[in-house]
């Protein structure tokens, strides 16, 4: 679900949904995908696949130092 500050303003959900539009399209194993993009009772929604494994603020908790760059 999307949250109510985001629903609200008509054109931020227009480009979001935009957005995930586009990225159903695509096919990559390093992209989420997205399998429905609606509304239900008022309230927008993604349906993305779940992958199991750390969450990336779990991730970067764990990392002592910053990022390097290449």
């Amino acid at each position: 679900m999307l949250p109510a500050e985001f629903a609200a303003d008509p054109d931020r959900l227009r480009r979001c949904e935009q957005g995930a539009r586009a990225v159903t399209a695509l096919n990559h194993p390093n992209i989420l995908n997205i399998h429905d993009v609606g509304t239900r009772d008022g309230a927008p929604y993604l349906v993305m696949e779940l992958l199991e494994g750390e969450t990336p603020s779990h991730r970067m908790a764990a990392i002592d130092s910053p990022l390097s760059t290449p």
